[in-house]
């Protein structure tokens, strides 16, 4: 089975191909910067999410528009409501066990469940032990 790759401006092709349609090593060597950083500045930071009714959802946005994580974190009682986001997302429960109610249906959360949620919805959250979700979004 033969694979490929579309060619593309925005990436230099040094090994996987035809020796014919590889980039040349001095192009490859002339596109890598390199510059030392703490594993500090590597972290990604998060911030308070503007559509957290409780503050229990973190937001983690690197600096590319592929998309952010959303991280919501519930102790035993807790509950939170995420506000309708304006594109599709995929939320992973890593953590735990709950309930979540979007637009008035009612789903049990429990570690290793994975979710499609389409845009344009409220997620409400609870939890009588703990949860911890990740939700990876695109907004439009």
């Amino acid at each position: 089975m033969n694979y490929s790759m579309a060619p593309s401006d925005n990436m230099l092709s040094v090994g996987f191909g035809p020796r014919e349609e590889r980039d040349d090593l001095k192009l490859f060597t002339e596109a890598i910067s390199f510059s030392p950083s703490s594993g500090e500045e590597a972290l990604l930071k998060s911030t308070s999410f503007d559509r957290s009714a409780y503050g229990e959802t973190r937001l983690y946005a690197p600096p590319m528009p592929e998309f952010n994580m959303l991280l919501t974190k519930l102790e035993g009682g807790e509950k939170e409501i995420v506000g309708a986001i304006d594109g599709p997302s995929i939320m992973v429960v890593t953590e735990g066990e709950g309930n979540m109610t979007v637009e008035g249906e009612t789903y049990e959360l429990k570690e290793g469940y994975v979710f499609f949620i389409r845009c344009g919805v409220e997620v409400q959250m609870e939890s009588a032990k703990g949860v911890e979700v990740h939700r990876a979004y695109c907004e439009a």
